[in-house]
């Protein structure tokens, strides 16, 4: 009977911490969105107005400062388009071969469910495209790679990748 009752309390303590952190890893990317768009009229707005100062240096015959903002909006663009491409795995549920998930924040965190366990661990950039991640419990490493929106491989190296995850919508 007591074991029966742990068991039970086990239970509904992994559901109920499973439910806490999902709802933060919801909140975490409506968060991440709601600053993105919040941004990105921003940077178009700061774009338009360099694009006008690139138009005025053009007609003013000023080198320097051609020079100066083509640079800025060479720096913009390049910055805007890398982010986006940087963190397009993120928002999504990722499901293995295996039935294990993974979702990911902009933050560099995120949670492997496995089991109906779940764990945290933390994400970083290696390479373009690929990104390694360490469970915070154990220390143990996953990496992974991003072709596209929809393709993402996970492997025990960065050099082999031979699982393919599935994105859940």
């Amino acid at each position: 009977m007591k074991i029966q009752l742990l068991l039970l309390f086990a239970t509904l303590t992994t559901t109920l911490a499973s439910d806490v952190l999902r709802e933060l890893n919801i909140l975490n990317e409506r968060y991440d969105k709601a600053i993105q768009e919040a941004i990105t009229p921003i940077d178009a707005r700061y774009l338009e107005e360099l694009e006008k100062l690139l138009k005025k240096a053009s007609d003013e015959r000023n080198t320097e400062a051609i020079l100066a903002i083509g640079e800025k909006i060479k720096q913009t663009q390049k910055t805007t388009t890398r982010e986006k491409e940087r963190y397009s795995f993120v928002g999504s549920m990722w499901v293995s071969p295996f039935n294990t998930k993974y979702s990911f924040t902009n933050d560099g965190r995120g949670v492997q469910e496995k089991n109906g366990s779940m764990e945290l661990f933390k994400w970083e950039k290696m390479r373009e495209g690929v990104f390694k991640i360490i469970i915070e419990s154990s220390g143990k490493l996953l990496f992974f790679k991003q072709n596209s929106d929809n393709d993402l491989l996970m492997g025990v190296s960065s050099d082999v990748l031979d699982q393919r995850l599935s994105k859940i919508e």
